[in-house]
């Protein structure tokens, strides 16, 4: 998903944000974005967090999307994440309404609101004692199988079962909050396990589809509180549910990732999980756009339907060019609240990795990681150019992909630096160059306007009389994504009670090291669903609901009885894939060793969010309104084991940068190498909160290494909408948004 344009001087500012609760600083100071603060109130409003210091609103709005000029009071649309009072938001309600606002959405399940105010209200929300951060509603715009057997998920179905079924999805949802799903292509046919499909479509997997994109027509009206058309839209069936997608990202989307492409005779594009089942969730519109507020409402949705749709996965192939700290970011916090409810969430890198300097050169670009993909609970997919073929000795991470680190701003130090997030992403890289899929129609039967607009995406060698059987190819890691939403179907259905940090980490133990990249570029290396399956199966059944009843604690084996731990390696069409063993934890820790997985780890817990800094823990309670809506609440941890002895600790064997292919530069295949050589050290007691890798702030400053100190690349969000081809572009094709 790709960011657009920068429109404005104020989205190269970095965002200065710290979560009240967890700093410990006062609840009425909270610090705003200085995007926020630096447009509306000069570059002196962050000085202090409270008026007299702060200037008097300005007298015409910035050029931004999140404000405009109203009777010549400059107003804002912004997201503001509180802690209920008496249960509910009605007094902060109030509080905005009353005072010339209105509530544009009311997220329960998240405890946030999105809300249309008059700056000078701005800095009051910020002195509120239940206000915990506020940001800007940024915008949003449209950011075989060969597939198969480039994935490495294909090896279960050759040779012997010995026991074991091929696993493809079945009964496990995805969710994809995108432009819409087409739910009446062949891609999508047959039937859900254990989910009554609702909507039009007869027939297809597609068990929902709701559209959340808001009307633009009270889009700075006052004094109006929608707070409970958020939870009304959730549940209301999108009636253009056959064909919900006019601009055509969403349908290619979900087909990568849950698609079944066995229809056609001349080529077949199945997905990674041609058996999972979609909700389909619209944030975008026609034209591939959106804003934040749409994708929290789309967050707050599946959080409430999970249970009653099957939905585990949520795939997000967005990215935000926020500069905020992961901690306060709007995006990061929903993500972190749904993965702490059991959802495993995917996201994308961002097509951000490269760049041209003033001679028109190619430099790449490290810290371009956008938002939620900032955060540590999330899987963050990279992009892989795999040549379409199966062998791997020719697959690179493409150009375009973004690279680590995270480059939020998370305070400053005594001495007045700025102190980053500097989070180890992504986590893993999958195919994302020229991926076919499914091709989507309007409502009308015309092409979906991606195609209109960039003709050569189509597949004319397959061509059909019938829209429904149409497919087209897609570049970016927002196609990377829904690979591994795939994947984590099908170890979902292997082994239904992993939790989303143990997935996350059995994709990277098993991800296979390409040659010459290190791990700000590849993570821990290219997806191999079949090792990541294996790793699934050898965890015992009822790990989440043990752990949540205290019936497994830390230390204890996890081992399936007479399932012995998988060899680190696999062997799939004629090649051997060596797996990585390490994994990214505490954001910027990486660890490896058998004990990760065949011991109970405090760190599996998806409650807890383990970070350099800070760590939190996110519980549930319900709203004494809504009794069947989970209410999160989230704590600052202070004293927390998170590993058993015997969990060996990598980090020291990339060492400090020291420039050249030193620290995180080093490949990550030379250590892959050391760590199966019996490198590393085996921790005797554990660990609790601590540092990980030295990743140097001077980073910036070795090599003449380009690092994105802000996205600088728009307001907001950007779906990425794969236009990012390839490194070779046949005539007429769209440009590469990456480069």
């Amino acid at each position: 998903m790709l960011l657009s344009p920068c429109a404005s001087a104020f989205a190269r500012l970095a965002l200065l944000g710290t979560l009240a609760a967890s700093a410990g600083t006062a609840s009425s100071q909270v610090t705003l974005p200085n995007d926020l603060a630096g447009a509306l109130f000069g570059p002196v409003a962050n000085s202090c967090a409270q008026p007299p210091c702060a200037r008097s609103a300005p007298r015409s709005a910035p050029t931004v999307a999140w404000a405009t000029t109203l009777s010549g009071t400059v107003h804002v649309q912004a997201i503001v994440y509180a802690r209920p009072t008496d249960g509910s938001f009605a007094a902060l309600r109030n509080f905005v309404v009353s005072n010339g606002g209105s509530v544009r959405h009311e997220y329960t399940t998240l405890s946030a609101l999105s809300v249309m105010v008059p700056a000078p209200l701005v800095w009051q929300l910020a002195g509120r004692k239940d206000v915990t951060s506020i940001s800007p509603n940024r915008t949003a715009a449209r950011s075989d199988s060969a597939l198969q057997d480039a994935t490495a998920s294909d090896d279960e179905e050759r040779g012997p079962k010995k026991g074991k079924e091929a696993y493809s999805g079945k009964g496990v949802g995805i969710a994809v909050l995108d432009s819409g799903v087409m739910a009446r292509h062949r891609n999508f046919a047959g039937s859900a396990t254990g989910v009554a499909r609702q909507g039009p479509t007869a027939g297809s997997r597609v068990v929902a589809s709701v559209d959340l994109v808001r009307s633009s027509r009270d889009e700075w009206a006052a004094g109006l509180d929608n707070s409970a058309q958020t939870a009304a839209a959730c549940m209301r069936s999108n009636p253009m549910a056959s064909n919900a997608d006019a601009y055509g990202h969403g349908t290619h989307v979900a087909s990568v990732a849950a698609g079944d492409g066995g229809y056609s005779r001349s080529f077949d594009s199945s997905g990674i999980a041609p058996q999972a089942h979609i909700f389909d969730v619209r944030v975008l519109d026609g034209n591939g756009q959106g804003r934040i507020e749409d994708v929290l409402a789309g967050i707050d949705c599946v959080i409430r339907r999970a249970p009653e749709l099957r939905v585990r996965v949520i795939n997000l192939s967005l990215a935000s060019d926020s500069t905020e700290t992961y901690l306060t970011d709007p995006l990061c916090q929903a993500a972190r609240i749904a993965t702490a409810a059991g959802l495993t969430v995917v996201v994308a890198a961002g097509n951000f990795g490269q760049r041209r300097d003033a001679a028109g050169n190619p430099v790449e670009v490290y810290g371009s990681v956008g938002s939620p993909g900032i955060e540590p609970s999330v899987i963050t997919v990279g992009s892989v150019n795999w040549r379409n073929t199966v062998n791997r000795a020719d697959d690179s991470v493409n150009h375009f992909s973004s690279r680590g680190p995270t480059r939020g701003l998370a305070g400053y130090s005594p001495a007045g630096l700025p102190l980053r997030d500097n989070l180890l992403k992504p986590d893993l890289v999958a195919p994302g160059n020229r991926v076919a899929g499914a091709l989507a129609s309007a409502a009308d039967g015309s092409r979906a306007l991606l195609v209109q607009t960039y003709p050569t995406l189509e597949m004319t060698q397959v061509r059909s009389a019938d829209m429904a059987e149409r497919l087209m190819t897609l570049s970016g890691t927002s196609i990377a994504a829904p690979t591994v939403a795939g994947a984590v179907a099908r170890m979902l259905e292997a082994n239904p009670e992993l939790t989303p940090p143990m997935i996350k980490a059995m994709l990277q133990y098993s991800a296979e090291p390409m040659k010459r990249a290190n791990l700000l570029q590849q993570g821990a290396g290219q997806l191999n669903v079949s090792g990541a399956l294996a790793l699934a199966r050898t965890v015992r059944d009822g790990l989440a609901s043990g752990m949540r009843s205290g019936a497994i604690p830390a230390g204890v084996s996890i081992l399936r009885p007479g399932e012995p731990f998988p060899k680190p390696e696999t062997k799939t069409s004629g090649q051997t894939i060596r797996w990585s063993q390490m994994i990214f934890a505490g954001g910027n820790q990486v660890l490896s060793g058998p004990a990760l997985f065949s011991r109970m780890q405090p760190l599996w817990d998806p409650a807890l969010s383990w970070g350099p800094r800070v760590s939190l823990r996110t519980t549930f309670g319900t709203s004494p309104g809504n009794p069947g809506v989970p209410v999160p609440a989230t704590a600052r941890v202070t004293a927390q084991p998170l590993l058993t002895p015997g969990v060996v600790l990598a980090s020291g064997l990339f060492g400090r940068h020291q420039g050249g292919f030193t620290g995180v530069m080093r490949p990550s295949l030379e250590v892959a190498q050391w760590l199966r050589a019996g490198s590393g050290t085996a921790l005797a007691s554990g660990l609790a909160l601590a540092e990980g890798l030295a990743l140097a702030e001077g980073l910036a400053l070795a090599e003449g290494l380009a690092l994105a100190e802000g996205l600088a690349l728009a307001e907001g969000l950007a779906l990425a909408e794969g236009l990012a081809l390839a490194e070779a572009r046949g005539p007429g094709e769209p440009r590469d948004f990456g480069e």
